[in-house]
């Protein structure tokens, strides 16, 4: 999987879960990879399997989170994942992340710049961290802040998915 050969990847947690259902990290596994392909579904399936199993994995409820959010299907079962996985690792910086997310997308922009501004403060060149609290800042009316942040985000040493839109969002501000 490390190697990007996720289909064979992919495979050997099949037989893993046929030999063994009840192998929560393989349904872990399987989840992050369709999360990668974009097997939304699918990977939503193996995400809730693997907290079946293992409800004490925060790793998985956090991504199952995060998915959620992304796909804004159900935010009060990803407010519920994202708050248990902060709960129980209260220094991880990106589920601080997700939780924003959240938070965000439930339009507590409070509560989102909270969790926002933690992980950037843990990891400051996080792209990601970065843009999300810029978008907080935006939805804030605190343009300088949101600048700020934004031009953070663009100068990270990281590549990071949603450069383009933090490029797109500087260049709006910039503008007006």
């Amino acid at each position: 999987m490390k190697s990007g050969r996720t289909d064979d990847g992919s495979k050997v947690l099949d037989e893993l879960i046929k030999k063994n259902p009840q192998d929560a990290s393989a349904y872990a596994g399987k989840g992050f990879i369709l999360h990668g392909q974009g097997k939304l579904e699918e990977a939503k399936r193996n995400y809730e399997q693997a907290l079946k199993l293992n409800p004490n994995s925060e790793g998985v409820a956090n991504n199952l989170a995060y998915l959620l959010t992304e796909q804004g299907t159900d935010l009060t079962a990803a407010l519920g994942y994202a708050q248990t996985a902060r709960q129980r690792q209260p220094e991880n910086p990106a589920f601080a992340d997700t939780l924003g997310w959240v938070y965000y997308k439930r339009g507590n922009y409070i509560l989102a710049q909270e969790q926002f501004r933690f992980a950037s403060s843990k990891e400051p060149n996080n792209g990601t961290f970065q843009y999300h609290l810029a978008l907080t800042y935006m939805q804030m009316k605190r343009m300088s802040d949101a600048q700020a942040a934004l031009k953070k985000a663009i100068s990270s040493p990281n590549d990071f998915k949603e450069k383009s839109l933090a490029q797109a969002a500087l260049k709006e501000i910039a503008s007006k």
